[in-house]
């Protein structure tokens, strides 16, 4: 029987002592010799005796069985009783009657109001109940465990606090589903009988009372035992008499992670104790500092307001850490979030229990209807009275149709007759309300025979009971609704309203439907991450790209393409380690092919054909940024009616709020899906604002093959932007991925974004944090050119710009002189949204002076306040070409650097190449460009400020190291070879660090080589690569092979003899080393550094499109309606080959004169590519004065000497330096010969060396 028939089962009444039984004569004889009546059903009836008395009467019968009798006799009780009675009431006060109360207690606790919100959960957990029999025990959930009582069961239905059982019992089930799920998987669960005998063991061995001896024969000896080098542990301890911790412990990657929902100071006396028993049985952790600690992520305990939910939260911590299937509880600032957790945990108990249990041992079918009266029923049709039945019946006889009559239904006569003995059959009992879902059918209104009685009653919807009669009208439930939204109380007769079932989310809909339901609840951060999963779901189960993909995957077996053109899989960038399944698209889903001829024909073909059309309308509403109100247009349909007369296309309204939102997360899923194929990937995050004031955040992944992808783009109109939640709206797109597959992070430099890097980077150790040298070079400039020396020719540009741009008549005297005179393009806009515009503007300006200064001499034009500037033959025009002339040269070198920094091809060896020959430009110009001492001392203190702020006290010195690791790089002019004859002083105090012979800048050698060792060690520790992994137990080994490696490529040795190819990357020079003997270390490092992209330009990138899709004349749009277009757009749109810039090819060495710059002309006749590309676009975010010095800041104080001007190692004459920022090519003569083939002595690495520690010891 299960729990819930027991709870509904009527039982015989229990006397209370305040009865017939309290004035009992002491004369009365209980025992009878006189045979006792065969009818068991009036035991329900009888008033059982008190607990003393049955227990004094068993106490007789024997002997008064052995007397004679045979019944026994009550007072008040004519009937003799079968003295087996005795037995039958004493199991009701010591079994039955407990277990009932206690059931009735738990299935109170489940109809709260605090619940009715989570109607569905309520209701799964009933129905699971239904399963479970009320008695017994629960069987064991994993292999060789102990099993425990049902009654176990009672906690996870009330706000107790968690017993051992109960965590003994979740850490069972844990157990099973990682070996199930895992079947490889060594994990061992820590119980509370082995963690507190592990205590209890540790603390004799610390008093000396007992010498602990790993080869004892105890159960916590045979669990040691069991322990090795690969062995995964998780469990629960118990911490000051009145807590729960978790901790896991992963042996392979020395990890010991310590999770507390209260987030409570580490017990010591706990973590040193697990490490003391870790270390006496496994070999490999001799020493038990080696396991480094950590957090371990939990739900987070608010002791004011839960004091009981430790336990529940400490488990979900364990469990999403071994499995991610289990999400960490969200919103804990409620506790019922704390009870639908362990609903939850219950529901999984009772399914692994049926699983595993036999037939016989799960409880009987229900033998009354399931019933929940609390939960919120959908308002029923009142039942029809006899009047109306009659004339139901007799309207469905007036027949009109030419069909034939339905034949009459047979009606039942009588019921089945009861198989369960009488003292167990249970009558419904009023105390619940109904629960559609256990009858298969119902009897319909029109099936009553005229016999029945209906009773004339007039019912409210609210107040209508539940009866198996009552017919349910309406639409049928939708369970993922009803989890998304909450109903919100309305007027009788007046519409339903509902609400987003986030706490405190204030989105409703009057009325809800799923379109808009699942566009809201698919990115609201006020649900739960299962929530919001379930709605992404639901909203892809019908989208036109994945109908489409079914269509032509059954038509085209097999046919598989890859992403895009520059995908990883492809041959010329195929990233060999990384090998996995491409991006999961087919040629198909691009193409829509149509049906085939013997398809075409017939309503399935027109279906294909409709659903490839809907695919391509999307496809095209984003790829273009048309506006949807498009889709409204007569003449649009008239056009696909030519087209397609038996296609209806969609509204605007479905368009965009299904078709398009449900692509969205097709796109999405997909694009995870390949994500989840990477190592080395790059995470980029910014944020952004549309034109109707609403603030949004977005966050990309690059590969190493530079396939860029918008993974999230979250509405912050309502979000405090700190780091903290910045930093977590990132890490749920890296969950998602997976944190091991994570490569680096960049963002700008502000303050939250580098605080949100900075929290990313110290929950992932392996992870690079690289600000974005863009926006740096960029905020370099701004220094600059906020210089009092440079103000009034900055306002002459900017006052000609205007002047040019508002005259149309001007304007065209400007292009007609211009194009006379073969000066080239005319004058380029200043934007706010394009990195040192400025200094474009001014070479414009510079480039058609001639020809404004021959319109303003000539009068044509007048430029107000500044018409004397552009007077021919006069001081004021000279003077200001001399200063826009110095103005240009210095800032050209920053702004050409930033033009190549912006391709995706870009590594971070790149951003210290680039800044080293700006600083060489920077050089040049400071001698040539005739500027005051004043104004050079400013700019190299600028300078200076800005290196030092990057390189030098920045978050990571990777920079310098990739640029050392490029073998181009390392052997050229850039880094100086210094001259063995020169005479050198050397001085005793200063010692020289000890370098191996052949080096030719230890300096930097020395830096790079400890740096690297770092990282190695982190992504040992914490990545994913399986030819490092392998260094884990042998870290003294590790060393020597690193050191012998990294050597052999400083000396230019084997195998680092091969020089880099015409058109080789760095990435493809290292990989064909990776995995290998003599190389394969620093191989992985290095390709990590070479896959780094190393700025967030795709975010920049994907603020343009919003800004080209958010037009003024779409001011209205929503973060959830513009993001959905880029991000499908996006994705199809790289699957469109579009015509490159070179600075966006993988080539090796981008070089400025290899650039094709993008122009901003003022003149319409010479429309931007963005402007080609839309034709709404809107030039609101031009700026006209903008101060570039703002208030409160304060200038860096000045300098003599440029960045790395006075480093020995750094030649910033070098040639191959000028030539990056050159016009053309230079030429250049070779001065000497770098002798590659040093020879280096082979040092021998036992790989089999165990033992040790990853200290780097001396190079020589």
């Amino acid at each position: 029987m299960s729990v819930l028939d027991l709870v509904n089962m009527e039982l015989p009444p229990i006397s209370s002592g305040e009865d017939a039984y309290s004035n009992i004569a002491w004369t009365f004889s209980f025992f009878s010799p006189s045979e006792p009546v065969n009818d068991i059903g009036m035991l329900k009836k009888v008033l059982v005796p008190p607990k003393g008395l049955i227990a004094k009467l068993l106490d007789k019968a024997k002997q008064c069985w052995l007397d004679g009798a045979e019944s026994l006799t009550l007072p008040g009780v004519s009937e003799k009783l079968p003295l087996w009675s005795l037995h039958f009431w004493s199991d009701l006060h010591l079994i039955v009657h407990p277990a009932r109360i206690s059931w009735e207690r738990a299935l109170t606790w489940l109809q709260r109001d605090e619940l009715k919100l989570f109607q569905d959960q309520v209701r799964a957990t009933w129905e699971a109940l239904a399963w479970v029999s009320w008695s017994g025990n629960l069987p064991a959930l994993s292999t060789n465990r102990t099993q425990f009582v049902k009654s176990a069961l009672l906690g996870f239905l009330s706000r107790g606090w968690l017993s051992d059982e109960h965590v003994d019992l979740m850490l069972y089930l844990l157990e099973a589903e990682i070996k199930l799920i895992h079947p490889r998987r060594n994990f061992h669960v820590l119980t509370t009988v082995l963690s507190r005998r592990i205590l209890e063991v540790y603390d004799e061995t610390q008093t000396g009372e007992k010498v602990y001896d790993p080869n004892g024969t105890t159960f916590l000896h045979r669990f040691g035992v069991g322990l090795s080098k690969n062995s995964e542990l998780g469990g629960i301890f118990h911490v000051n008499g009145n807590h729960w911790v978790a901790i896991a412990v992963d042996i392979t990657l020395q990890d010991l992670l310590y999770g507390d929902p209260a987030q409570l100071p580490i017990n010591t006396r706990i973590v040193s104790a697990l490490r003391w028993f870790l270390s006496q049985h496994v070999p490999s952790l001799q020493d038990p500092e080696e396991l480094d600690d950590g957090v371990l992520p939990c739900p987070l305990q608010n002791f004011s307001i839960d004091s009981w939910s430790c336990g529940m939260y400490s488990f979900n911590g364990l469990a999403h850490y071994f499995l991610k299937q289990y999400p960490l509880v969200e919103n804990t600032s409620d506790p019922v979030f704390g009870d639908l957790a362990r609903m939850g945990m219950l529901r999984k108990i009772i399914e692994r229990c049926n699983k595993i249990n036999l037939p016989t041992d799960c409880a009987l079918p229900l033998t009354s209807p399931l019933q929940l009266s609390l939960l919120q029923q959908r308002p029923v049709t009142p039942p029809p009275n006899a009047k109306v039945l009659d004339l139901s019946k007799a309207l469905k006889q007036l027949s009109v149709s030419p069909k034939k009559p339905q034949p009459k239904k047979r009606k039942v006569k009588g019921k089945a007759a009861p198989i369960i003995a009488p003292i167990f059959q249970i009558k419904k009992a009023p105390l619940f309300g109904n629960l559609k879902g256990t009858q298969d059918k119902k009897r319909k209104y029109e099936d009553v025979d005229a016999e029945d009685t209906v009773t004339e009653v007039e019912t409210h919807a609210d107040d209508v009971e539940s009866d198996e009669e009552v017919r349910v009208v309406g639409r049928p439930r939708h369970n993922v609704m009803d989890m998304l939204t909450v109903e919100v109380r309305t007027p009788r007769g007046a519409p339903r309203k509902y609400r987003c079932a986030g706490t405190g989310c204030p989105k409703r809909w009057a009325p809800r439907t799923t379109i808009r339901v699942f566009a809201h609840a698919k990115r609201c951060l006020k649900l739960t991450q299962e929530q919001r999963h379930l709605a992404s779901s639901e909203s892809a189960s019908k989208l036109p790209g994945a109908l489409v993909a079914a269509d032509n995957a059954a038509a085209q077996e097999g046919v598989q393409t890859t992403f895009s053109s520059q995908s990883i899989a492809s041959s010329q960038s195929s990233f060999t380690s990384l090998r996995g399944s491409p991006l999961p698209i087919k040629a198909s889903d691009n193409l829509q092919l149509l049906p085939r001829g013997d398809g075409f024909f017939g309503p399935e073909g027109r279906r294909k054909t409709h659903r490839a059309m809907n695919l391509a309308i999307v496809k095209l509403f984003c790829i273009a940024r048309l506006p949807p109100t498009i889709a409204d247009l007569d003449v649009w349909k008239d056009m696909l009616k030519i087209a397609l007369p038996s296609y209806v296309p969609a509204s605007r309204t479905l368009l965009m709020d299904d078709h398009i939102m449900s692509e969205q997360e097709r796109v999405r899923k997909l694009q995870l899906d390949h994500l989840r194929t990477q190592r080395h990937v790059s995470i980029s995050f910014d944020g952004g604002a549309l034109r109707n004031g609403e603030s949004l955040y977005t966050v990309h992944a690059t590969t190493v093959a530079r396939d860029v992808m918008l993974l999230e783009g979250q509405d912050g109109t309502r979000e405090s932007h700190t780091g903290v939640w910045i930093a977590e709206l990132v890490m749920r797109s890296i969950d998602e991925n997976g944190k091991e597959r994570i490569g680096s992070v960049s963002s700008d430099n502000t303050g939250n974004t580098r605080v949100a890097r900075e929290i990313i980077c110290s929950q992932l150790p392996h992870v690079l944090n690289l600000p974005d040298p863009a926006h740096h070079l960029n905020n370099t400039w701004k220094d600059i050119a906020s210089l009092p020396y440079f103000t009034l020719t900055i306002k002459t540009i900017r006052r000609t710009i205007k002047y040019f741009k508002n005259s149309n008549a001007s304007k065209d005297l400007l292009r007609e002189l211009r194009e006379e005179l073969k000066l080239g393009p005319g004058l380029e806009s200043i934007g706010k949204t394009r990195f040192s515009s400025l200094v474009w503007s001014s070479v414009s300006v510079l480039r058609c002076l001639r020809a404004i200064r021959q319109l303003a001499t000539s009068e044509r034009i007048d430029i107000p306040k500044y018409q004397h500037v552009f007077i021919e033959n006069t001081q004021a025009t000279l003077q200001f070409e001399i200063h826009i002339t110095q103005f240009i040269a210095t800032g050209e070198g920053i702004a050409r650097a930033i033009e190549c920094l912006e391709a995706n091809s870009t590594n971070p060896a790149d951003v210290y190449l680039y800044w080293l020959a700006v600083v060489a430009k920077m050089k040049q110009t400071l001698e040539t460009a005739c500027l005051p001492d004043e104004v050079c001392g400013q700019i190299r203190g600028i300078m200076v400020s800005r290196w030092r702020e990057f390189f030098v006290y920045g978050p990571t010195n990777v920079h310098l190291s990739a640029f050392y690791l490029n073998p181009n790089y390392v052997r050229s002019s850039i880094l100086k070879n210094p001259n063995p004859l020169t005479f050198n002083i050397t001085l005793p105090a200063k010692a020289p660090a000890k370098v191996p012979p052949g080096i030719r800048n230890p300096k930097t050698f020395l830096q790079v080589g400890r740096y690297l060792h770092t990282l190695l060690i982190a992504e040992i520790h914490h990545g994913c690569d399986p030819f490092l992994a392998e260094w884990k137990e042998k870290p003294k080994a590790f060393g020597k092979a690193y050191q012998t490696q990294f050597i052999a490529y400083a000396q230019g040795a084997y195998p680092f003899t091969t020089p880099l190819m015409v058109g080789q990357s760095p990435l493809e020079w290292w990989m064909a080393f990776e995995g290998t003997e003599h190389a394969g270390i620093l191989a992985a490092i290095a390709i990590k550094l070479f896959g780094a992209l190393p700025h967030s330009m795709g975010d920049e990138r994907t603020m343009s499109a919003i800004t080209m899709i958010n037009t003024a004349q779409r001011n209205r749009q929503k973060v959830n309606v513009v993001m959905a277009l880029t991000q499908v757009r996006s994705f199809y749109y790289v699957q469109t080959k579009p015509r490159l810039r070179k600075s966006a090819r993988p080539n090796p060495t981008i070089k400025f004169f290899n650039v094709e710059r993008l122009l901003r002309p003022i003149d319409n006749d010479e429309g931007r590519e963005e402007a080609a590309a839309g034709a709404n676009y809107d030039e609101s975010e031009d700026e006209e004065d903008v101060d570039l010095n703002p208030q409160g800041s304060t200038p860096p104080p000045s300098s003599a000497v440029l960045p790395v001007d006075e480093d020995d190692e750094i030649d910033l004459c070098s040639d191959e330096l000028a030539e990056i920022l050159a016009d053309g090519p230079i030429s250049r003569v070779k001065k000497f010969k770098v002798n590659e083939m040093a020879a280096a002595a082979n040092v021998e690495v036992d790989n089999e060396e165990a033992g040790g520690d990853f200290e780097l010891d001396e190079w020589v």
